[in-house]
């Protein structure tokens, strides 16, 4: 925040949150297990989503500190690959369209 201050960007682009929910966690898990959405469920719901959710207010106040430090600035948020989608397309329920060249590169 203090850089963002000092260098007054005009645009400001966040990944927030990813660690916190586990994202490489889950991207291992989708690369080892098919399908892998069945391991983000269980009686309370989607784990998945639960934990963005649990997130919101720690969320909003990382974005209201990024706008106060850089008031002018147009503020992106960009979010991660929907893994863990239930769109009909083939194997995107199971992850399996990821491989580790996917994600290696």
């Amino acid at each position: 925040v203090d850089l963002l201050r000092a260098l007054r960007p005009k645009l400001v682009t966040v990944t927030i949150g990813g660690n916190d929910v586990g994202f490489a966690d889950i991207i291992q898990t989708c690369l080892l297990v098919s399908p892998c959405d069945q391991n983000f469920k269980d009686a309370n719901g989607d784990l998945v989503d639960n934990r963005i959710a649990s997130l919101q207010a720690r969320l909003s106040t990382a974005y209201q500190a990024i706008k106060s430090a850089a008031p002018g600035a147009n503020i992106y948020v960009l979010t991660y690959p929907d893994i863990l989608t239930t769109s009909a397309a083939p194997d995107a329920a199971d992850c399996s369209g990821m491989d580790s060249q996917t994600v290696d590169g």
